[in-house]
């Protein structure tokens, strides 16, 4: 490994140690080997700073960073920023894992787009109880500007993304005065300072648990923090912005319909989302976030087997909009 690790990895944890020995193992087991990797223990007391000393003893890739007292994810996260030697650094959660070929294709993305600020891929939604779901927003690696799409509610979790180190320090970090949605800010803030590699490949194993914490008023949280980030647009961007901001109100409207088995009125309202910034359908992000449902919601039974025709055939990557809405900030 060169002095300065092309890719820092940094996981924060917090009193879960089974599951971080799975993530640990699955940085190790990347096929690309110029990393580093930097666990930052967020005050545990269930043993996971001496399980976490040992490992790095026998590891010198792997360093581990304490903070005495929990102060949540988002001070951790930083704190391995401040740490990091990489040129690139990715966050991966302390119970999901990376598969092997994760890094290397993150970087082969920035190697063919090197004016993009990031990439990010798909995931692999698993459960304990066998579940699992791929989630792609495209087909084939593009080059995107994707502010339009964050804005309307496309928020994949951050060990999807691989960051160019620089940039993030820039924007000073997470925030922690936004958990559990700092993810969001963040993204809002960072996507406006370039396009985005989008990848077709699976870049994160996604573990769905009963320990992962959502607030009731969490919507709520993120139309505010979508609010405030219109406010710091030059007038001139505004109005197209608030189009964006009346899409997503249609939108979770008709996702409250398309649950309760309304179709057409579920249908109605993805149509009235689209409508009102058109734009959205141009872009394979967000369009796969709305027409499957719509077509579901509008076409009943057809549109039910027209949907998993798309799937199987690949145009429909993005399973249901409904479940990544819904997964967006976990």
């Amino acid at each position: 490994m060169t002095t300065e690790p092309l890719v820092t990895v940094v996981t924060p944890t917090h009193n879960r140690i089974e599951m971080l020995a799975e993530t640990v193992a699955s940085v190790r087991a990347q096929s690309f080997a110029d990393w580093e990797y930097i666990v930052v223990d967020d005050g545990s007391d269930d043993g996971t700073w001496s399980w976490l000393q040992a490992q790095a003893a026998g590891e010198n890739r792997l360093r581990a960073l304490r903070l005495d007292e929990s102060q949540e994810r988002a001070a951790a996260r930083n704190a391995g920023l401040k740490a990091a030697r990489g040129r690139h650094i990715l966050f991966l959660d302390d119970d999901d894992q990376l598969p092997p070929q994760a890094i290397g294709r993150h970087l082969a993305a920035l190697e063919t787009y090197p004016h993009a600020i990031a990439s990010v891929g798909g995931h692999l939604a698993f459960d304990l109880h066998g579940g699992r779901r791929s989630h792609r927003s495209v087909r084939r690696t593009r080059l995107l500007h994707v502010w339009e799409q964050v804005l309307f509610g496309w928020v994949p979790v951050c060990g999807q993304w691989l960051f160019r180190t620089g940039d993030l320090r820039a924007l000073g970090g997470w925030d922690g005065a936004h958990i559990p949605i700092e993810d969001h800010v963040l993204l809002l803030a960072l996507s406006r300072r370039g396009p985005v590699a989008v990848l077709p490949d699976l870049v994160l194993h996604y573990r769905a648990h009963p320990g992962q914490w959502r607030p009731a008023d969490l919507d709520e949280r993120m139309d505010r923090v979508r609010r405030e980030a219109l406010q710091t647009l030059p007038e001139t961007e505004q109005a197209a912005a608030r189009r964006i901001l009346a899409a997503r109100s249609e939108y979770n409207l008709g996702l409250k319909y398309y649950w309760e088995a309304a179709g057409w009125r579920a249908g109605v309202h993805f149509f009235r989302s689209a409508a009102r910034k058109p734009s959205l359908l141009q872009s394979p992000v967000s369009a796969r976030m709305i027409l499957p449902p719509l077509l579901k919601s509008l076409s009943g039974r057809y549109g039910m087997r027209l949907g998993g025709w798309l799937r199987r055939t690949g145009g429909g990557r993005i399973e249901s909009s409904v479940r990544v809405v819904r997964q967006e900030e976990e």
